[in-house]
């Protein structure tokens, strides 16, 4: 298991007591205010595994050992090849962390039974050492999107991922406003031309540059609706203390649907090509 230092600087950090071996690679600096670029992260783990069999990535807050370690080892036990669980807010005190949080991990929050999903992001996920082998690596010319193009092939190919809400660590949001609105763009702009490439929910939006610009003014709409819909379903409790949070992912959103927009005027992304673990995370894309 490849393991990412944490904020705490790898203060407290108890996977090494767990029923795996973990492969640490003291070179990653702590999360700072300015974030890395995971393009690099990522790529970066895959190699140090230690462990023959898995490959954690990215992990941004120190998995306390005990209940949480021996989840991940107990699913992959049980013939689960891909093992995340949920996401919290690893830096509540600052107001454009809870709105980084809403707009970005909703669908990740610890809430509901054990499940099978298509999709979970990086910081907190343990793979099968043989996906990689079979699949390659993160497509990192497509950040942010990168994890959710490699989880989409994944998916073409029947490779299941297993989320266990109750395995949770924090991640740490940008808490500046020129950091928080460009990283939303970017973020639209990707996912744009990604859902060209897979087909999927808005594709339609995707691949019409003139609908996308159209529609800019009402997508972040009806992504806050979708947003606050979701939390009061499953944990009210998060908008009702941190209402003040939405009008910041509202104006968060503009900048996505801005980036959605951009995005779907770009050429499409092409599918990578398949690369070992020992080698560079895969490249070969469209420019």
């Amino acid at each position: 298991v490849g393991v990412e230092r944490g904020g705490d600087g790898g203060r407290g950090l108890g996977v090494r007591q767990a029923a795996f071996d973990v492969g640490f690679d003291p070179r990653h600096a702590p999360v700072g205010e300015e974030h890395r670029d995971p393009r690099q992260e990522n790529d970066r783990l895959q190699p140090v595994a230690a462990d023959d069999r898995h490959v954690g990535v990215e992990l941004e807050a120190p998995l306390a050992a005990g209940e949480r370690d021996r989840g991940i080892v107990a699913a992959h036990g049980r013939g689960h090849p891909i093992v995340g669980g949920s996401v919290a807010n690893g830096n509540p005190e600052s107001i454009l962390a809870w709105a980084g949080f809403l707009g970005e991990f909703r669908e990740f929050i610890a809430a509901g039974d054990p499940r099978l999903v298509r999709h979970l992001p990086t910081c907190n996920i343990s793979y099968n050492r043989a996906i990689f082998e079979e699949f390659g690596g993160f497509p990192t010319s497509f950040y942010p999107q990168e994890d959710l193009l490699f989880h989409w092939r994944l998916g073409q190919h029947g490779v299941p991922i297993w989320f266990e809400p109750d395995i949770q660590v924090g991640h740490t949001h940008r808490a500046k406003w020129r950091s928080y609105l460009q990283h939303q763009r970017r973020i639209g702009h990707t996912t744009a031309r990604l859902i060209k490439l897979t087909g999927e929910e808005g594709a339609f939006l995707a691949r019409s540059p003139l609908a996308a610009v159209l529609t800019v003014p009402a997508l972040p709409v009806f992504k806050l609706l979708r947003t606050v819909a979701h939390f009061l379903s499953w944990q009210p409790e998060i908008i009702w203390r941190h209402w003040a949070a939405l009008p910041i992912l509202f104006l968060g959103l503009y900048a996505w649907a801005v980036g959605f927009a951009a995005g779907a005027g770009a050429e499409p992304l092409r599918l990578p090509v398949r690369e070992s673990l020992s080698r560079p995370a895969m490249d070969d894309v469209a420019p």
